[in-house]
């Protein structure tokens, strides 16, 4: 991280609480409507009691226990619903530029993140506030379903800037539990103009579905759809001109497929590195590239399988040490 313009200092500890202010002395609030729409995939239950308030305020002023309303729970198009959102922002402002005064200086100077995360555009899974990554340390681009479509000009001009310009380190393809879009995807219904981006969804379940078909329990074959969703965005990353060519030339970029857990908040890798399928259909994707003094032979003709390989050795070591 000291190669960022990430701003650090004496503070950061703090400045990582800070930065999350709106979490201190709060219960999380389920609007009714969502409390109701269980059946779309976005059922969540009200946090209640001090315990709730305690667990989300650890480190950043716990013990007030103050519910704070939700947006959602205010009258549609109050003004209080909208300001409220440019009076957090001043808060936090203030609250970082004490602890640290040329915060923001910092970074305006540039941004140098190691790690693009492609996510759900579900508000219930920040990617930031997950991971508790500060301003300047990780490069995020997020729709329904966290899709990796080749013919989505958006998603393909940010893998490209984020690993030929910015140089990230990591890639990370992050779905999550209790997902509506994949849910809706095991549907039969219309959605309009969604199901043309649902389909994508519709095709993993075809690419797995002797895996899917086996699994009574729909609560679980939904669960196990999630997990194969990410797994499929992971390989359209590995298909990607983008990712084999920095092989190809020596930037050694790891891509990582994780599913959240909105019940518990944990974060699990899968490590679709150490998965099979791949290894059947590699063939039909790689690229050839020119020598380059930065990569080896196997880098430069089997980029994937070169990345593979190097990831599946440290997630060994990882596991060996712990």
């Amino acid at each position: 991280m000291s190669e960022s313009n990430t701003p650090h200092g004496h503070g950061e500890p703090l400045l990582r609480s800070m930065s999350w202010s709106a979490l201190r002395g709060m219960t999380v609030v389920a609007s009714p409507t969502t409390q109701a729409s269980s059946s779309t995939g976005y059922a969540a239950a009200p946090s209640t009691g001090a315990g709730a308030g305690a667990g989300a305020g650890a480190g950043a002023g716990a013990g007030t226990d103050v519910v704070r309303p939700s947006p959602s729970a205010m009258p549609v198009g109050s003004s209080e619903q909208y300001n409220r959102l440019l009076e957090n922002n001043r808060r936090w402002v203030s609250e970082i530029t004490e602890l640290q005064p040329d915060f923001f200086e910092v970074l305006a100077r540039g941004q140098k993140p190691p790690y693009l995360l492609i996510g759900c555009s579900d508000s219930r899974v920040p990617p930031d506030m997950l991971t508790q990554t500060m301003p300047g340390e990780i490069f995020i681009t997020r729709n329904v379903a966290n899709l990796v479509v080749n013919t989505d000009m958006n998603i393909m001009t940010v893998l490209q800037y984020a690993v030929e310009v910015l140089k990230v380190q990591h890639i990370i393809v992050m779905g999550h539990t209790e997902c509506g879009g994949v849910r809706a995807s095991m549907s039969n219904d219309s959605h309009g103009l969604i199901d043309k981006w649902l389909r994508n969804i519709k095709d993993v379940s075809r690419l797995h579905h002797k895996e899917l078909s086996a699994i009574a329990d729909p609560n679980k074959r939904f669960a196990k759809l999630v997990e194969l969703n990410v797994v499929e965005q992971v390989y359209n990353l590995y298909k990607t001109s983008v990712v084999q060519h920095a092989w190809a030339t020596g930037h050694h970029v790891q891509v990582h497929g994780w599913v959240c857990d909105i019940r518990t908040g944990l974060i699990h890798d899968l490590h679709v590195e150490n998965r099979p399928e791949w290894n059947e259909i590699s063939k039909l994707y790689e690229f050839n590239f020119p020598a380059h003094p930065n990569a080896t032979e196997q880098e430069r003709l089997h980029p994937v399988e070169s990345m593979r390989n190097e990831m599946s050795a440290r997630s060994g070591e990882h596991h060996h040490e712990h």
